[in-house]
């Protein structure tokens, strides 16, 4: 309910600010929904503050009830149709092509390789570029959005109301954009959403400032895609607002885009997209971890102190003082913005305000469960009340029939029919004469037509007789009257403590009964009558037909007696039919009668009884409703007492005494349960007296029956009982949070102050070393200025309306904030006293010193490392810069692999060749496993590609810690250069080694252009010499290099065909002893060439003399073993194969490789003579 203001001072910082909040995404919904509870909470309503406006904008058509609550306490927060924007898209099909073509704006900036091939009305599928294009086909019905807003916002009537309810209100519209970066709606739509707001709002005001409150951490539930969303949001918001910084004093523009639906281009100008940007993770910079709704609610929260009384205005100073000193200088180290902001608070409060509600609402419950007084004992009068009712209502046996045939002069319809009939009578002795019988015949049936006309009944009740209209009527006065009458003793039965609805009911059924009875009696008459008047109708007719029969011949003596019983017979029609008639008319006043499907066909005192009991239910329901709503429902717990469940009493209790993560509530529930007990001493009175009030309210000078008032405007009884009920609880607003806190231990006081301190630090965590990074001078690399950019802000209550302040003194209060607090460099009052708010803000810097960017940047980096990877960015046609300074493992990874690859080329290790699986071109890694198996990995199509993938799987193990389990290609590599390294193990043996690289170097120095002096020389001989100095290989003494025949020139690219041949003949030369053809196996190469893979002999006899060189200068490296050493391990495999096959087992395997180690031989030349020795035997 509102906040009133608690004394007559302006006081500094009570301004208020228009404002419109834009909230984006599902969480941009959650957050704004939490605002709008605040201001309910707080101002009552949200038509309390028309300077406040609401715009959600979302892909996702479906509603979200669970996000959207309907109402707080009472009040509807649920948006309206104008509130929310929903981004549609048309249906699209072709993925897209077709549609891009028809707008090449947009075609400008979409991923080009990303199909449109999503259903729009689900959201934005967590791709950043669909959110963007949804909002892209919607820009117009945003602006349009944003339009009315701005004029709400800034209307002089909306700041005058607030002005003269609340507080004045500034000059200047804020614009709140609130959102998280990690789905594809929000972090898709952010800047296009906070340029276009920018441009629509500063149509209405020259006083405008975007703020964003970006959400950018969610926990460890949060996945990759997500979190790489965020840190491609995070790049493209770094990007615009450092552009924004190089671009001022020019007229260029730091964002431009066409929208399909608008005239003209979105020009940013040399704007960033936010004034301030506020940044916030689920840890604190203490690490205190907040739940998903506990982060929301911080947001809501801070967002709410920005345009309400309090601590806005000296935020707002803070903040434009830090913008006039260097906000927007790009750091130093990285050249990028660092003009963002995190934002902490935590609050020590007595909630009055909701305190009191808390109370008004159970004493609303319980006096709306009360007022069915169903506690009143049972009414044993009520059968004489009935009795006694009818009687006055003249509905009683002996007074209905009577009042029926009664005018309304009170003379008797039967009385005035005999008299006119005695009239006619002594009219008619002068027609007696024979004479004159002729004339007499016809004024008898003149008379006689005329009685059966005023006693007519018909269906048609316009064509009724006069006397049966005026029954009709009398009984519709009676019937009027009678329901009147009962409707006023059921309502006064119904509202009295004694009486109550089941008296009310009891006083129905038995007014029933009675009707009953009496419907039986007038049933029987109206038959009897009606028997009569068909009786007298006969007689009427044979009287009649005498006196024409008799008219010639009867004396006058006789002539009267004829007229006389004519006259006589049509008095007893008349008579019988009146009563007939008025035995109806009871019976129908009385309880009616219905058709053949149950429908009343008349109105009766028994429809009105029945529409009465329905009256109860519906009044007894609706008190039910009332109760649930203010109160819930009993229930007993274990011991058997009883409380209430539910309800807004239930709900704010539970708040108030469960409290949020960043609000220390200091109430007690046995300090609610004591207040609402000293305050409501005789609960029965307290509750009669509040239905007095209500009926007052509602009624005016006449009070309208509790009854009636429940029935007829539930709603605002609803309203008077809630509000007649807060009224009693006036007195708890003049609880402080200051006699709170003065009630409490001194050590007590001490946490709590010094908890809520610890509760305030802001929402991101930091990297400290970057943070106060400086360069070889001393001087920092970032703007950061921890005294001047570190805002701490205490707010405390308001001594003028709080004598109870002592912040000077020697109070506890005081106490507390000498001992526990530090570094606050701003306090001020609030407004009310309530309160203790602090606030903590820390701004300017680089996004690179967030210590929990770090994790977004892995799974960006993975996530775009992905086959068929989803664009993370929004603009293709931009490279967005790292926000990290690139890591040092990252940058020597290249180095390391290429060196590795170099020497696994040098040593026979790695080679160009065929993937034997694909068939296609590839860098080949040759090893033997642990069962001397050789074994072949593809690491590339081309040795650039291998560096690539080599580099970035290694990166991800060593730098990102992914897949830590296995062995990647480079470890592998370099674990058998190791052994390489290692084999060697004297000094002749290490002097060999050396000798071998260095004839390697001599050989590539002659091949290379320039030689030594050939780039890729000095490379391979840094690596060599690396790799010699790493294991202490070194030259012979007086060495002297060999001369090395010139290398013949390389043909130009071999055909597919000339490879497959030059494979073939480069293992035969590997398998020949001495990698020396004779003669007769060259010409049979040649042969195979020409015949097998359709070469010319010159072509076959060049490629052959190729690959022998090749061979031969490799050998450089690897020279040809000891002959003795050859044909001892020759033996050795003819020994594991003496069973006549071809194939070694394992047992064999490890003894050939003992036997290779002492041997001195490389797995290379081991292999090849297994290859030649196995081959001759399958041959023999």
């Amino acid at each position: 309910m509102p906040e009133q203001p608690t004394d007559n001072v302006r006081q500094e910082g009570t301004n208020m600010r228009s404002a419109i909040i834009l909230g984006l995404g599902g969480t941009g919904l959650e957050v704004m929904m939490m605002v709008r509870r605040m201001i309910v909470e707080r101002y009552g309503s949200l038509n309390a503050l028309p300077i406040i406006a609401f715009l959600h904008l979302d892909t996702d058509a479906k509603e979200r009830p669970d996000l959207t609550p309907t109402s707080i306490l009472g009040e509807d927060i649920s948006l309206s149709q104008r509130e929310r924007v929903t981004l549609q898209m048309p249906r699209i099909v072709d993925g897209g092509t077709a549609y891009l073509r028809e707008h090449p704006m947009v075609r400008e900036w979409f991923p080009p390789n990303l199909r449109i091939e999503h259903d729009f009305s689900l959201g934005a599928g967590a791709v950043r570029a669909f959110g963007r294009l949804a909002f892209s086909e919607n820009a117009q019905r945003v602006e349009v959005a944003l339009s009315e807003c701005a004029k709400q916002v800034n209307a002089d009537s909306s700041r005058r109301r607030v002005t003269e309810r609340w507080a004045p209100v500034d000059p200047g519209i804020d614009v709140y954009v609130v959102c998280s970066l990690l789905g594809g709606t929000g972090s898709g739509i952010f800047l296009d959403a906070a340029y276009l707001a920018r441009q629509v709002v500063q149509r209405y005001s020259n006083n405008i400032q975007i703020l964003g409150f970006l959400i950018v951490g969610g926990g460890s539930s949060v996945e990759s895609p997500n979190l790489a969303n965020c840190y491609g949001a995070l790049k493209e918001l770094v990007h615009y607002s450092t552009m924004a910084q190089r671009l001022r004093g020019t007229q260029a523009s730091a964002f431009s885009v066409q929208y399909p639906r608008m005239p003209t281009r979105l020009e940013s100008g040399a704007v960033p997209p936010f004034d301030f940007c506020y940044l916030v993770t689920n840890f604190n910079e203490k690490g205190v971890q907040l739940a998903k709704e506990e982060l929301f609610e911080l947001v809501a929260q801070n967002i709410f102190l920005e345009f309400t009384p309090g601590v806005a205005a000296t935020k707002r100073s803070i903040r434009n003082n830090i913008a006039a000193h260097n906000f927007r200088d790009l750091d130093r180290l990285m050249g990028q913005a660092q003009s963002f902001l995190s934002f902490g608070i935590a609050t020590i409060e007595f909630p009055a305000l909701r305190v009191q509600d808390c109370l008004a609402y159970r004493l609303a419950g319980e006096a709306t469960s009360y007022w069915g007084f169903t506690h009143a004992p049972a009414d044993a009068s009520i059968p004489q009340q009935v009795r006694t009712d009818l009687q006055a209502w003249g509905l009683d046996s002996n007074n209905l029939l009577k009042s029926l045939i009664t005018d309304n002069a009170g003379r008797s319809l039967i009385k005035s029919v005999t008299d006119t009939k005695n009239q006619k009578a002594t009219e008619l002795q002068r027609y007696i004469p024979r004479s004159l019988r002729d004339e007499l015949i016809v004024h008898l049936k003149n008379f006689l037509d005329g009685a059966r006309k005023d006693v007519e009944i018909t269906l048609d009740p316009t064509a009724r007789g006069a006397i049966i209209r005026q029954i009709e009527i009398k009984a519709e006065q009676l019937l009027s009257a009678a329901i009147n009458e009962l409707r006023r003793r059921v309502a006064e039965k119904v509202s009295s403590p004694y009486g109550g609805t089941r008296n009310a009911l009891t006083y129905l059924q038995t007014l029933k009964a009675n009707l009953e009875i009496h419907v039986k009696n007038y049933l029987t008459q109206e038959d009897l009558q009606k028997r009569k008047s068909r009786d007298a109708a006969e007689k009427e007719t044979r009287a009649f037909g005498r006196v024409g029969a008799n008219k010639a011949d009867a004396n006058d003596g006789e002539m009267r007696v004829l007229v006389s019983d004519v006259l006589n017979a049509s008095l007893h029609y008349s008579e019988a039919t009146i009563l007939e008639f008025a035995n109806r008319q009871a019976r129908l006043l009385l309880v009616g009668e219905k058709d053949s499907q149950g429908r009343w066909t008349c109105d009766c005192l028994l429809k009105e009884i029945e529409q009465l009991e329905s009256q109860i239910a519906t009044f007894t329901t609706r008190l039910a409703e009332l109760t649930r709503t203010f109160v819930g429902q009993r229930e007993r717990d274990e011991t058997g007492r009883e409380s209430w469940n539910g309800g807004k009493y239930r709900e704010l209790y539970n708040n108030l005494t469960v409290g949020a993560f960043n609000t220390d509530v200091l109430v007690d529930p046995r300090e609610i349960d004591k207040l609402y007990e000293d305050t409501v001493k005789n609960p029965p009175e307290e509750y009669v007296r509040l239905k007095d009030e209500v009926e007052r309210r509602i009624g005016g000078e006449t009070p309208l029956s509790i009854f009636w008032c429940v029935l007829q405007q539930p709603e605002r009884v609803k309203k008077i009982v809630f509000e007649a009920s807060r009224e009693r609880f006036e007195a708890v607003r003049n609880i402080s949070i200051a006699q709170k806190l003065s009630a409490l231990p001194q050590e007590e006081v001490n946490r709590k102050i010094e908890e809520a301190f610890r509760r305030s630090h802001v929402l991101l965590r930091f990297d400290e070393s970057r943070l106060f990074a400086t360069d070889d001078e001393g001087n920092r690399l970032t703007g950061h200025n921890p005294g001047f950019h570190t805002i701490r802000i205490l707010a405390t209550c308001n001594p003028q309306s709080d004598p109870d302040v002592d912040l000077e003194g020697r109070s506890k209060l005081a106490t507390a904030f000498q001992t526990r607090v530090t570094g606050m460099n701003h306090e001020m009052t609030l407004p009310d006293r309530y309160r203790l708010v602090f606030v903590q803000e820390k701004g300017v810097f680089p996004l690179y010193c967030v210590a929990d960017f770090k994790d977004l940047r892995e799974a960006y980096i993975y996530e775009t490392r992905q086959q068929d990877a989803k664009p993370r960015e929004t603009d293709h046609r931009i490279t967005f810069a790292d926000l990290f300074p690139p890591d040092p493992r990252e940058v020597a990874m290249p180095a390391r692999v290429e060196k590795a690859l170099t020497l696994g080329r040098i040593f026979g290790f790695v080679r160009e060749g065929t993937d034997v699986q694909t068939e296609e071109p590839a860098i080949l890694y040759a090893y033997r496993d642990e069962h001397y198996t050789l074994k072949e990995v593809n690491l590339g199509r081309t040795w650039e590609e291998a560096v690539q993938q080599m580099t970035q799987r290694q990166i991800d193990k060593e730098v990102y810690y992914r897949r830590t389990d296995e062995v990647t290609p480079l470890e592998h590599l370099e674990s058998t250069l190791r052994k390489e390294g290692e084999r060697p193990r004297t000094r002749s043996e290490k002097e060999k080694a050396w000798e071998k690289l260095q004839l390697y170097l001599i050989r590539l120095a002659g091949e290379l252009p320039e030689g030594e002096r050939n780039p890729r020389y000095q490379k391979e001989r840094d690596f060599i010499n690396s790799f010699r100095d790493e294991f202490g290989w070194g030259p012979p003494r007086d060495w002297r290099p060999p001369e090395v025949k010139e290398a013949p020139p390389k043909p130009a690219d071999l055909s597919a065909d000339e490879k497959e041949f030059g494979e073939r003949v480069r293992i035969l030369v590997r398998n020949k002893r001495g990698g020396q053809l004779d003669v007769e196996e060259i010409t049979r190469l040649m042969q195979e060439g020409i015949e097998d893979y359709n070469l010319t002999a010159s072509v076959a006899k060049r490629i052959i003399d190729l690959i022998i060189d090749e061979e031969q200068r490799q050998r450089i490296v690897s020279p040809e073993p000891e002959p003795q050493s050859v044909e001892k391990y020759r033996q050795a495999v003819l020994d594991v194969t003496n069973n006549g096959t071809t194939d070694i087992s394992d047992e064999g395997r490890k003894v050939l490789e003992a036997k290779r180690r002492r041997l001195n031989l490389t797995p290379e030349q081991a292999f090849a003579i297994e290859a030649e020795v196995l081959y001759n035997k399958e041959v023999e």
